[in-house]
Formats: structure tokens, sequence, C-alpha cells
């Protein structure tokens, strides 16, 4: 009987405990090298052109996660083709610094950050600079 017992204690427990531990430490690995990849494009950009600085900030920051820059293509948040020529800047930087303030019809106010706390003045401007020049 108590070999039962371990043997139901290792299929049970030991095993789905070892490949949760292996799932996390994969996921970390996989962060760790995403994060790196991001400083290594920040890294590699000047950022005193604003609309290029502008376009890493958003391929890394998760915008292009949930907005396309494609004419037509529908995505998650409002698509951002021509947004310049449709917006001011002010709209597009109230838009990234605080997202709930507008809410574009068609769309929830479901996920997207509140940047304003989590972006400098710098990228925030970078990112106004390139969103207003997407066609």
């Amino acid at each position: 009987m108590h070999k039962k017992h371990i043997k139901k204690l290792w299929y049970y427990l030991v095993l789905p405990l070892s490949f949760l531990a292996i799932v996390i430490i994969l996921l970390t690995i996989f962060e760790y090298t995403r994060v790196a990849d991001i400083r290594e494009s920040l890294s590699n950009v000047n950022q005193e052109d604003s609309i290029s600085y502008g376009k890493v900030l958003f391929e890394t920051r998760g915008c292009s996660s949930c907005h396309s820059t494609k004419p037509g293509k529908e995505s998650l948040g409002p698509n951002l083709s021509g947004i310049g020529k449709r917006k001011s800047e002010h709209y597009i930087k109230q838009s990234i610094e605080n997202p709930s303030a507008i809410i574009v019809a068609g769309y929830e106010d479901i996920s997207m950050p509140n940047f304003g706390e989590i972006l400098n003045q710098k990228q925030v401007k970078a990112l106004v600079s390139y969103i207003s020049k997407i066609e």
C-alpha cells in the first residue's frame, strides 16, 4: 500500500510541479530575451531622430500588438494609418498619455496602458512624431 501512495504522489504532485517549474523557467528566459531585444533596439536608434525613435518605441512597447498601421486592416485598437491627417498631434499625445480620455467609437476602454505614467516626455514626443506620420 505504501508504494501505491508514493506512485500516486509522484504522478499527481511531483510530475506536475516539475512541469510547472520548467514552464516558468522557459517563460523567464523568454522574458529576459525580450527585454534584451528591446534594450538593443533602443540602443541602436538615434534618439534625437524622433520619428525613428518613435517607430522603435511603437514596435517594442506593445503598441503594434493592438494597433495596425496598414490601411484597412482590423485590429484590437483603432487602426492608426493616416491618423496624422485626421487628428492633431495634441489628440494623439492625449491618447497616449491618457487613453481613457477619448474612446473611439466601436472600441471599448479595455486594456491600453496609461503610457503617460510609463514613458518619459521625450518618448511620448517621439511616439507622437511617429504615429502622426503613419500613412
